[in-house]
């Protein structure tokens, strides 16, 4: 039986105000829809896909606030959920990936929340919020919920240009370029700002290639940008697409720079660093992006300007990106993000490799 909209929302908000399931078949008749005790649960699901209902993880502030006082990183949400904690208590078996695919669906949640009040704080200084998407599946789920949030946003809310802070290199997986994210925000008040380029070029025509027609847009904009939404791979993670990359391209560095390369432990924006700092390579392939870790250290400086960093396992193995993620915390040059939202078994593994005693 078809419902329509408006019917599937009052369906919904009466199931979650505490009405019986036949509460609301009585109801439903009197709206001329004869539905049966079964046909209302349906319903309930419809109200996810329409967004009518939207789950928020638990934060362990108990976890968070001891991170938060020995991290330069001074917004840090931790999601917290049943199973991830038991996984961690070893009480559960590993998790799948179909176990991870659920935490990060969790993160890229509470990642776009989290986005949605910066855009409003924003808001009431600014009639224009510019957002950054960095790349990446996990981005690309970040994108879709936030565009469900902000298409549920009652308050008024600035006009938002999205912009694309790099390009897709990975031709199996188009959905991982940012440019295939717009597309999540069509009819709403938003404007956008691609950037098409060769995604892998040499590192010493990188220069002129800001200056070519589809790029330099990007580039002459980028000062404009509020918000960068991003995530980070970690050495070892043999899926992370900074190591697919690094796969192919590590012949062509000279070998300064494959020693410099070789102490890589994470990267942020396709840029790399070692547990000491940023690495620069003046030789070899690189991937284009529009900000340096340098740029971003500056950006984050400034007021008013957030970069917020999405720090989940693998998605298909599950490996942990904690010791890719220390550095940014603790190291001064590179204090990349001013937000960060992890899962609470990465953030216990932090806070032993920090030597913080965790109340978990």
């Amino acid at each position: 039986m078809y419902v329509p909209k408006n019917i599937v929302f009052e369906i919904c908000e009466r199931f979650v105000k505490g009405d019986s399931v036949g509460e609301i078949v009585a109801w439903a008749a009197t709206q001329g829809f004869q539905l049966n005790r079964q046909q209302v649960y349906p319903q309930l699901r419809k109200a996810f896909a329409y967004g009518y209902l939207d789950l928020c993880p638990l934060k362990a502030e108990q976890i968070s606030k001891p991170l938060i006082a020995h991290s330069q990183v001074k917004d840090i949400v931790v999601v917290d959920t049943h199973q991830e904690r038991k996984a961690f208590l070893k009480e559960l078996k590993e998790p799948t990936s179909e176990d991870n695919k659920r935490l990060l669906e969790l993160l890229a949640r509470e990642t776009a929340s989290k986005v949605v009040d910066l855009i409003k704080e924003l808001g009431r200084r600014k009639e224009t919020v510019h957002i950054g998407f960095s790349g990446g599946l996990v981005m690309e789920r970040c994108a879709y919920y936030l565009s469900q949030a902000l298409r549920r946003e009652t308050e008024r809310l600035p006009k938002i240009v999205i912009h694309a802070l790099c390009c897709g290199f990975m031709p199996k997986s188009p959905t991982s370029a940012p440019i295939s994210f717009f597309s999540h925000f069509t009819g709403l008040n938003v404007e956008f700002m691609a950037m098409f380029a060769e995604p892998v070029v040499d590192a010493v025509s990188y220069e002129t290639l800001k200056s070519a027609q589809g790029v330099r847009e990007a580039f002459a904009l980028k000062n404009n940008i509020d918000i960068v939404i991003t995530s980070l791979s970690a050495r070892g993670d043999r899926h992370g697409l900074f190591s697919q990359f690094l796969g192919q391209a590590k012949n062509s560095f000279s070998e300064e720079d494959k020693a410099k390369m070789g102490q890589w432990v994470g990267d942020v924006q396709w840029r790399p660093y070692s547990k000491e700092g940023p690495i620069e390579t003046s030789s070899g392939k690189r991937l284009v992006t529009l900000f340096e870790l340098e740029e971003l250290q500056q950006l984050v400086a400034k007021n008013n300007k957030h970069v917020v960093l999405l720090a989940g396992p693998c998605m298909k193995c599950g490996r942990s990106k904690a010791r890719a993620l220390l550095p940014l915390l603790t190291n001064e040059r590179l204090n990349l993000i001013n937000h960060l939202v992890l899962p609470v078994k990465m953030a216990i593994e932090l806070g032993e490799l920090m030597g913080i005693g965790m109340n978990n």
